[in-house]
């Protein structure tokens, strides 16, 4: 007669260690001692360098601290700003041709490619601005006859606005005292 067993339920399964043969799990388990396998896998195979001696004064926990960082400057000065904008009646001057207009309406200082204000830029700024593409696509396509003429009447509108105040002669003298290191008491 031939019995069967029911097959096994996840709860009463075997698990690989009960199919071990029990010789097998002994040799395993207690024939070699986890201390031997370390041996086995220490590369200097025992023999240890000598320990450096201590450093004097300091502990042990503080060999590998991160350094203190260092103190911070009592007055911090912020970097100084070295644009020097140019004033309205400098950028219409050397510009007007290329674009550059102060617009009637807001009195703001603006470039005709993209209407955009430019009183920040310096000369720098200026020529930068020049080699952009919406600048150079502005001066191929939009300079025409008439785009010039709206620049020049911009141009001659704002002199007539704000025309040029001389100096006077105490000023002037002053000036040029202060510009040759001249002392006036």
């Amino acid at each position: 007669a031939v019995t069967t067993t029911p097959p096994l339920s996840s709860k009463h399964r075997l698990h690989t260690a009960d199919l071990t043969p029990p010789s097998l799990v002994s040799f395993v388990s207690y024939s070699m001692p986890f201390s031997f396998l370390n041996k086995m896998s220490d590369p200097t195979d025992g023999i240890m360098p000598p320990a450096l001696p201590p450093v004097e004064g300091e502990p042990h926990h503080h060999v590998h601290q991160e350094p203190a960082p260092l103190p911070l400057p009592e007055n911090p000065q912020p970097k100084r700003n070295k644009k020097v904008p140019l004033t309205p009646r400098e950028a219409v001057e050397a510009f007007a041709q290329r674009g550059i207009y102060v617009d009637s309406k807001t009195g703001s200082l603006r470039c005709s490619c993209n209407h955009k204000p430019s009183h920040k830029w310096d000369l720098y700024g200026y020529t930068r601005h020049f080699t952009f593409k919406c600048h150079k696509k502005y001066e191929e396509t939009m300079m025409n006859e008439e785009e010039v003429k709206r620049l020049v009447d911009a141009k001659e509108t704002y002199f007539k606005m704000f025309p040029v105040v001389s100096e006077s002669n105490i000023l002037r003298k002053r000036k040029r005292a202060f510009m040759t290191g001249e002392k006036n008491l």
